[in-house]
């Protein structure tokens, strides 16, 4: 795996004394973070911490942990370790919400944060004759599977690759984004729900009609 640091957004510290907890929310752009840290001038300190997204469930937000760990400078007559990053599994969030646990302690001076996170690379057959175009941004888009991946990981050692780079980035016009939320949405609406069970309810008076009859 390859790391990269990646820039964070906004960030907001609120402190809850009750909890005896400094709270951090911070927004991204869904990059592919595994780690972070928190920027203090403070020395000497060990915080046990977690950090949580936000996830819907039975209608309503809640926020989920997706990794804990500690954060700890020390500075005392040559001793000197510290613990830098909290690790979690890859993410790619917008919102994230760190909880720092004081306990007694007095809350620490946050001036920044660091992510980091893994780089990826696209590969792709080409044929150098042509030009491509790269679309993307698509909220409702689903990763491909394809059989080539794994004759791509077969021959990944001994095949000769060029490196390229996109041209300036541009708007492309064709793409309507009301058209890529509608999907099947529709299936969720309540009108709809209705008109099936009203359906359903005729279908079955029919049959016990028609069964009554018979009988």
């Amino acid at each position: 795996e390859v790391k990269t640091n990646y820039p964070v957004g906004d960030f907001r510290v609120t402190e809850d004394e009750e909890k005896k907890q400094t709270v951090i929310e911070l927004s991204t752009q869904r990059e592919p973070l595994t780690s972070l840290r928190i920027v203090t001038p403070d020395r000497n300190f060990f915080r046990r911490a977690h950090l949580e997204v936000k996830r819907t469930q039975h209608g309503s937000d809640k926020w989920v942990e997706i990794g804990r760990g500690s954060f700890s400078e020390i500075d005392f007559h040559g001793f000197q370790p510290k613990v830098a990053f909290i690790d979690f599994p890859e993410h790619r969030e917008e919102i994230y919400r760190l909880i720092i646990h004081n306990q007694d302690n007095p809350p620490l001076q946050i001036s920044g944060l660091e992510t980091r996170g893994n780089v990826y690379k696209f590969l792709y057959l080409n044929n150098s004759e042509n030009n491509y175009r790269l679309f993307y941004g698509s909220e409702t888009a689903e990763k491909p599977h394809y059989d080539f991946t794994n004759v791509l990981d077969s021959l990944r050692e001994s095949m000769q690759t060029v490196s390229v780079q996109l041209s300036e980035e541009i708007k492309n016009p064709e793409y309507n984004a009301d058209s890529d939320q509608i999907g099947f949405q529709f299936l969720e609406s309540k009108w709809l729900l209705v008109l099936i069970t009203a359906a359903l309810v005729v279908a079955l008076g029919w049959v016990l009609v028609s069964t009554g009859r018979k009988i």
